[in-house]
């Protein structure tokens, strides 16, 4: 069939094919990878099973949204598979996982591990791309100190993901994503990955230098989470600069910060305080 198609003299041909009737597939048929010069990865949020967080309960509704393979347990191989041949016939090589810790100051507890560890860990084509993990310790648990990140944090990474042949590496190097927020991204850098690579290189911890100062304004911190929360020094006193996780300005107009214990909600104003200088 012709038709025409915009300006004068333009023809556009479309063809219409039969169904090739192929027949229904024990498994995932092998996928066959579109050759890219770019190395393209899709970020992966691990929502996709029910009774986890929402499950598909907020898309159920439309219908229309439903997806190809249908409503999905993302905690399958199968699934996994299915992911890993749709991605590479289109382009994309490998996938960045959200990862959420439940807990801090012991052995690593997962939330939403289970696409990455019942499904994508045990895919029959896991070889074919890479994968990376982005630390997701804003809306999940990070870490209490540098000691549990040492001690923790990073032993589980390794065993799990940074040593497996198929994990994202760059010039020898395990790549490993940060949250999106500018200011979450700087201060996690700033104070646990620095010092973390530090100790890799065998490197001196570098000591920040601390200074006190009376607190010049109330803090209401969030109950069973250890914050970082910057401050900036005023005449004397410890002024609060965060603003919120997106505001770039909470790190900028900073001179420091101060650390507030997961057991503590509220810190008052006129007490001491020792601030940590950037």
């Amino acid at each position: 069939m012709t038709t025409s198609a915009g300006g004068a003299g333009s023809i556009a041909v479309v063809a219409f094919t039969p169904s090739l009737n192929l027949p229904k597939a024990d498994y995932v048929p092998v996928p066959k990878p579109v050759k890219s010069k770019y190395l393209l990865l899709m970020h992966y949020c691990p929502l996709w099973k029910e009774g986890t967080h929402y499950g598909w309960g907020k898309i159920e509704p439309w219908p229309e949204r439903r997806p190809e393979i249908g409503w999905y347990d993302e905690g399958s191989p199968e699934v996994a598979d299915w992911h890993i041949k749709t991605a590479l016939e289109h382009g994309i090589q490998g996938a960045v996982y959200c990862w959420y810790r439940s807990s801090i100051n012991g052995p690593v507890q997962q939330s939403l591990g289970h696409a990455i560890h019942d499904g994508l860990l045990k895919a029959r084509y896991l070889s074919k791309i890479k994968f990376a993990i982005m630390w997701e310790n804003g809306c999940g648990q990070g870490v209490g100190s540098a000691q549990d990140l040492m001690d923790n944090v990073l032993p589980f990474w390794l065993d799990n993901y940074f040593t497996h042949p198929s994990y994202l590496k760059i010039d020898g190097k395990p790549v490993l994503g940060m949250p999106g927020y500018p200011t979450s991204c700087l201060s996690n850098g700033y104070m646990l990955l620095v010092p973390l690579l530090q100790r890799l290189a065998r490197l001196p911890i570098a000591s920040l230098r601390t200074v006190v100062f009376p607190l010049g304004q109330r803090i209401v911190s969030t109950t069973g989470r250890h914050q970082f929360y910057t401050v900036r020094i005023v005449d004397g006193v410890a002024m609060p600069a965060f603003k919120a996780s997106g505001d770039i300005t909470s790190m900028s107009q900073a001179d420091g910060y101060i650390e507030i214990p997961a057991q503590i909600d509220i810190v008052e104003k006129g007490e001491m305080v020792e601030v940590r200088l950037f």
